[in-house]
């Protein structure tokens, strides 16, 4: 396995990722985190795996326990705590996982971006200065996740709230990309992580282009192979990789 994973690790080292998925198994961590680093990936942002089954407000403390204690016990793990606003208090876990136990960082889902279940997370995330990341997609086919998010609503927030560090999540999830990049082409506060599966060439490029080489994080939905690959074949500068897989994510996320 290391041969071939070996095949795949970027010239660039130091890398931070704002998107992975713990907490399936112990295992499936282990492998996880042992194949990040395995390909160059020094620190992950981790949150709850099961994120569509956590429905139960204990099982959502209990899931975000877990992923604290991940973080306690591996340096290369910054916690984002998992929050459904439409279940339990966001106000109670952000206050004690971000304000009192130092994660970085928040993860929504079940919740549409422009819903006002989300202001009372904005507003803590601006004071705690700590990202938003949000599972979005603009899909061509029809859907069958009522309360995903689309580009249109992430715009919605980030217009709302422009102190806010809002995280577009996997660019390269399916769907129209391109559509994505243009809605929130003028919303500085908007960052999009290039994860997903989707690998067509030009994304990175187009990406650069319509937002430029700041807003863009390395990402890869636990598809590191993938995000890697976009990254190395992408046919853009040196300097602009890294500011995509180093500089940027540490700069969102606050960490050195």
């Amino acid at each position: 396995m290391r041969c071939t994973l070996e095949r795949f690790k970027p010239k660039i080292t130091g890398i931070v990722d704002v998107h992975v998925h713990l907490g399936l198994s112990p295992e499936f961590d282990e492998k996880v985190l042992r194949t990040a680093k395995l390909l160059g990936i020094e620190r992950v942002c981790a949150f709850p795996y099961r994120v569509l089954q956590l429905k139960d407000p204990k099982e959502i403390w209990r899931a975000n326990e877990y992923i604290y204690n991940l973080q306690e016990r591996h340096r290369e793990v910054i916690g984002f705590v998992f929050v459904n606003p439409l279940t339990v208090s966001s106000e109670e876990l952000i206050n004690e996982f971000i304000g009192k136990r130092g994660m970085r960082g928040i993860k929504v889902y079940r919740v549409r971006a422009r819903s006002s279940l989300l202001n009372p997370i904005a507003e803590l995330a601006i004071h705690y200065d700590v990202p938003v990341l949000i599972h979005t997609a603009h899909r061509l086919y029809p859907r069958d996740r009522p309360n995903e998010s689309t580009p249109v609503d992430i715009r919605a927030l980030a217009k709302r709230y422009p102190r806010l560090k809002v995280i577009m999540a996997h660019l390269g999830g399916g769907g129209d990309w391109e559509f994505s990049l243009e809605t929130v082409r003028d919303v500085s506060n908007v960052y999009v992580d290039i994860g997903g599966t989707v690998v067509d060439n030009g994304l990175i490029e187009s990406a650069v282009e319509y937002l430029g080489e700041s807003r863009l994080v390395f990402g890869s939905d636990n598809v590191f192979t993938a995000a890697l690959g976009k990254v190395e074949a992408a046919e853009v500068d040196e300097e602009v990789k890294w500011s995509i897989c180093v500089d940027n994510p540490r700069r969102v996320v606050g960490v050195d």
